[in-house]
């Protein structure tokens, strides 16, 4: 640095007179014909153009230290400058500093930024620099954060729309909390704190709506629970009526059908006294519910061989309902009713009426239609005689079943 930077001047003039000095005696050793006179005479100018020279070296060093001492002075005087623009930066920074805390403050969300600012001279600018960089980050932050808070104040407006026209509702709700607040509004106009006053009793009846609504909603949905409970009551007694049946039915297909009575009791113990279980009985099933005795092995084949005929009647039937558009709407009902076989269901119906009745069939020409498919060698005779008749199965043709639609 140039506070470093000085002049020595006996150094100087002392090499500068060794070097002459050391010229003098080369030039003695080759002037030896000389006269001493003339060597001193020669000396003594040397020595005075050197005191000459010495003299304007001295003043070219005083020159020069005082240039230096100039810059010296300026240099420190800029350093002075510097460090006050330093610290003016500085306070500036700092000040800048603590809006933006202000602002990262207000919005909850900004970070705190930790500020550096280095002494020397040389890394100033580099810490302007990011100082600068910092500022349009903050102001960054800053623009996101207003944006943030712009969307937070349509949001709110939205919310506010949304309460006044909830308001709105509740106000044709209640008329009287109408007039209520038209006379507030009218109050409202006329002062604000008669519109402080109005808009805290519009609170107050809003939470009181509120709780009142609230209440409405516990007792819909206590209304709703027994609803539910009522109707899950219904389905277990549907089901237990719907198992009631199909027991019934089991039980009159084994002792009128069958005629083997005296198995009931076991069936019911196997809990296979269903008659949606038939189609599942095998042999082996059979044999463990009966027994192996020779008339037991007797029984089983009988009651396999009245197994396998209604498994085929279940299925001609489960063909007849299946294989056409109308009947397949009743299949449900059929299913709920434990009808699976034609034969039972011509047993349970003995007239139209009954059949409208049983598939909820309000129309009298597609009531016919149903009992010509059902009942095909019945036809239109609706006498009780022939009911319990069995009817054997018919197989249709599609192209006949659609000509008869």
């Amino acid at each position: 640095e140039p506070k470093h930077f000085r002049i020595d001047i006996k150094t100087v003039l002392g090499a500068r007179l060794t070097e002459d000095n050391g010229d003098n005696k080369n030039d003695d050793d080759d002037k030896d014909n000389n006269g001493k006179c003339a060597q001193c005479t020669k000396q003594t100018a040397e020595n005075n153009a050197l005191q000459t020279e010495q003299a304007k070296l001295t003043r070219q060093v005083q020159q020069q230290q005082q240039l230096i001492d100039e810059l010296l002075t300026k240099q420190s005087e800029d350093r002075k400058r510097a460090e006050a623009e330093n610290m003016a930066l500085k306070s500036a920074l700092n000040d800048k500093a603590q809006e933006l805390n202000a602002v990262r403050n207000n919005a909850n969300n900004v970070e705190r930024e930790k500020q550096k600012v280095v002494a020397e001279n040389m890394e100033l600018k580099t810490v302007v620099e990011e100082q600068s960089a910092q500022i349009r980050a903050l102001k960054t932050e800053q623009e996101r954060l207003t944006r943030q808070e712009q969307q937070q104040q349509r949001v709110n407006n939205e919310h506010r729309k949304r309460v006044e026209v909830e308001k709105q509702k509740l106000v044709a709700e209640n008329m009287e909390l109408k007039n209520l607040v038209d006379e507030q509004s009218a109050e409202n106009r006329a002062s604000k704190t008669e519109q402080t006053r109005i808009y805290r009793q519009e609170q107050e009846q809003r939470k009181r709506l509120e709780a009142e609504n609230k209440e409405l909603k516990q007792a819909l949905e206590e209304i709703r629970a027994l609803q539910t409970e009522q109707e899950l009551r219904n389905n277990e007694e549907e089901k237990k009526e719907e198992t009631d049946v199909s027991k019934a039915r089991f039980a009159e297909w084994l002792t009128k059908t069958v005629r083997l009575r005296q198995y009931l009791p076991k069936f019911r113990e196997h809990e296979c006294d269903d008659i949606q279980m038939v189609e599942f009985l095998d042999e082996d099933t059979v044999h463990g519910i009966i027994g192996m005795g020779v008339a037991k092995r007797v029984h089983c084949k009988l009651l396999l061989g009245h197994v396998e005929k209604f498994k085929r009647l279940q299925s001609q039937f489960l063909n007849l309902v299946n294989g056409n558009a109308l009947l397949q709407r009743y299949a449900v009902v059929f299913e709920e009713h434990c009808i699976l076989t034609q034969p039972q269901l011509q047993k349970q119906i003995g007239n139209k009426q009954q059949l409208a009745t049983l598939l909820r069939i309000n129309d009298v020409g597609q009531l016919d239609l149903v009992w010509n498919l059902l009942f095909p060698n019945v036809g239109n005779n609706n006498n009780d005689d022939n009911v319990d008749e069995p009817v054997a199965m018919v197989q249709y043709d599609e192209g006949q079943l659609t000509e008869q639609f």
